[in-house]
């Protein structure tokens, strides 16, 4: 036997009303079903990604403000071919184990 579930909205849960507006009983009870559903199965999942993608800004904002000057003798070596390749190689791993969390 199915049980009913309900809810109120609060009074900031405009977006909330304006989506389940538009929708008759069944079509706002299948909404909302299938919306708990998609929570439970990958909420977990989008948070972990949200926390990847902020770790990855973080990155590419130290990235963007580092300085890259030509008198700078650390940042010239990175200039060779292979001082570039393991510097990306680096990059490319941290963003992988990132993405990976």
């Amino acid at each position: 036997m199915a049980t009913v579930q309900s809810f109120r909205l609060k009074n900031d849960d405009h977006e909330l009303e304006k989506i389940l507006a538009g929708k008759s009983g069944k079509e706002k009870s299948d909404f909302i079903r299938e919306a708990l559903y998609f929570y439970i199965r990958y909420g977990d999942k989008i948070n972990r990604i949200d926390e990847a993608c902020s770790g990855i800004r973080e990155i590419l904002d130290r990235l963007d403000s580092m300085s890259v000057g030509p008198s700078i003798s650390p940042i010239n070596e990175l200039h060779t071919k292979d001082g570039i390749d393991e510097t990306e190689k680096v990059l490319k791993k941290s963003i992988q184990e990132l993405l990976n969390l």
